[in-house]
């Protein structure tokens, strides 16, 4: 038998009083992170779609070409996580579109690799290399193709036929 718990309203209130604001938590985190490594800031709020966080790294100084030590920048970030809006705002500041990582991955294999399409559509517009090779020979139709993204397979195919 599935045991039913009996909180009332004013109860549940009161616990989620004392625990702290997860939002207030984050901006906390970020604020820290904004003082301490502006690259790391722009990374990371791109990774996570906080335009407003992004904005605010890119005024504080953050370069938008910058890459963190493993290698990733800020438009990588996005286009892997499909963070449209700070994809754009990114190259309004001027984001190389075929800066290469470590793994020699522009933002476009990010896009494809996790099937960011409108994202991957962006970056073709403005003129991301769609033949571009990774360190192992890889282009981001191939890792479309690879990772079984159907939606970025089919635009991607439609760029290299035009």
């Amino acid at each position: 038998m599935q045991r039913i718990h009996n909180v009332t309203p004013t109860r549940k209130r009161a616990r989620m009083a004392k625990q702290p604001n997860r939002l207030q938590t984050l901006n906390t985190q970020f604020v820290t992170l904004l003082d301490n490594n502006l690259t790391d800031t722009l990374v990371k709020a791109a990774r996570l779609n906080l335009v407003e966080l992004t904005t605010l790294a890119l005024k504080r100084g953050a370069k938008v070409n910058d890459t963190q030590d493993s290698g990733e920048t800020a438009l990588c970030a996005a286009a892997h996580s499909g963070s449209l809006e700070v994809a754009k705002l990114l190259l309004e500041h001027n984001a190389e579109v075929d800066k290469t990582n470590m793994r020699g991955e522009t933002a476009l294999h990010a896009a494809a690799h996790s099937g960011s399409l409108e994202v991957a559509k962006l970056l073709l517009t403005k003129g991301a290399d769609k033949d571009k090779k990774d360190k192992w020979g890889i282009t981001p139709f191939l890792n479309a193709v690879k990772k079984r993204h159907t939606s970025t397979n089919q635009k991607t195919t439609e760029s290299h036929l035009s």
